[in-house]
């Protein structure tokens, strides 16, 4: 145990003089701090109040090179030059990662099955690569096998012959140098990812090939839309029979739409081009002139129906109808003319209209 000092400054210069040490186990350093406390005890006796760090350093000289005279005297090692950089941090900082997933069990054990895992990735890397040597000279893949049917064939022959020879390399890694070794991993881990990318592509072509064809409207830029007057109606939005917007290639810059509700609007006939040309690809709107008029469209006539006509429907008693010199229940008093009941008459000949009975002379 060291003895305690006397003074705050004497106290800093003892814990730079122990952090110096600190590389040391505990018994071992205080030991050699032991002669040290004791001295600046001392020093700070002789000056109390008025002892500074800097008195200190010229007495005793930096803290760390008192530190590097204690390890001399000792007969111990220089201390470990600790690297301040960048890369010289990263290091330790993996170094420490290292060093706590090895205390745990769990990743001990990890660590020693992974070896056996060897052999299954030496064939794997095997397939990658003749999945990419396929995928840059034959004509695509459809899954885990070249599209065409004749290279299927001599891809599993080729896979074959690349298995092995990454099984042989993989065996003899371990002899090479450091930064071959290194080489073989980085390529290792470069064909496994060109390997899955090209076969996972398969899906999306497979997707795309049922996209959306433009039709008869693959060459049509604008369309234009008439009521049946003639007229061009203007800023009219265009949709198909399921609701979807229609919506033309764009071969022009176009001014930008937007609905009511703040979404935008593409499918909004005929297009508005700005007024001048787009300075970066001179793109001019193609086609003919807007026509403000066009010829209507003649009325249709109704197609007349087949088969006899059908019979009017005569009124029943149940429905208010009266026999003839009845009154009805309910009717207007007599004298009253009686309001007309009869159904709108059809167009055609016109209904003789009905002969007016004049009213009785009231009584005086």
């Amino acid at each position: 145990m060291t003895a305690p000092t006397v003074g705050t400054e004497a106290d800093r210069y003892l814990q730079r003089v122990r952090a110096a040490l600190a590389d040391l186990p505990d018994e071992e350093r205080n030991e050699l701090l032991e002669d040290l406390s004791a001295h600046l005890a001392d020093v700070s006796a002789e000056t109390p109040g008025t002892l500074t760090q800097a008195a200190l350093v010229e007495r005793l000289g930096p803290p760390e090179a008192y530190a590097a005279e204690l390890r001399s005297a000792a007969g111990l090692e220089p201390a470990p030059t600790v690297d301040n950089s960048p890369a010289g941090r990263l290091r330790g900082q993996l170094a420490s990662a290292r060093a706590t997933l090895d205390a745990l069990p769990a990743y001990r054990r990890f660590r020693a099955f992974l070896p056996e895992l060897r052999p299954g990735w030496w064939v794997l890397r095997g397939f990658f690569f003749a999945a990419f040597v396929f995928a840059v000279f034959g004509s695509g893949f459809d899954g885990v096998l070249p599209g065409d049917g004749g290279e299927a064939m001599l891809f599993l022959i080729f896979v074959v012959a690349a298995a092995y020879a990454s099984v042989w390399l993989g065996r003899r890694t371990d002899r090479f140098a450091p930064w071959i070794r290194a080489a073989v991993v980085a390529g290792g881990i470069l064909l496994a990812i060109a390997g899955i990318a090209i076969v996972g592509s398969h899906n999306y072509s497979y997707e795309t090939s049922y996209g959306y064809s433009p039709g008869p409207f693959d060459s049509t830029n604008d369309l234009r839309v008439y009521g049946p007057d003639g007229k061009l109606i203007r800023d009219a939005q265009v949709f198909d029979q399921n609701g979807n917007p229609i919506v033309v290639p764009e071969t022009c810059s176009i001014q930008t739409r937007t609905r009511t509700d703040g979404g935008a609007a593409e499918n909004v006939y005929p297009r508005v081009y700005p007024s001048r040309t787009d300075e970066y690809s001179g793109c001019t709107p193609d086609g003919a002139p807007l026509a403000e008029q066009l010829p209507g469209l003649a009325p249709v006539t109704p197609a007349t129906p087949s088969g006899p006509a059908p019979s009017e429907p005569v009124p029943s008693e149940s429905a208010g109808s009266a026999s003839p010199g009845t009154t009805p229940s309910g009717s207007a008093p007599a004298g009253t003319p009686a309001a007309s009941s009869a159904a709108p008459t059809p167009t055609g000949t016109p209904a003789a209209p009905p002969a007016r009975t004049p009213a009785a002379s009231p009584s005086r």
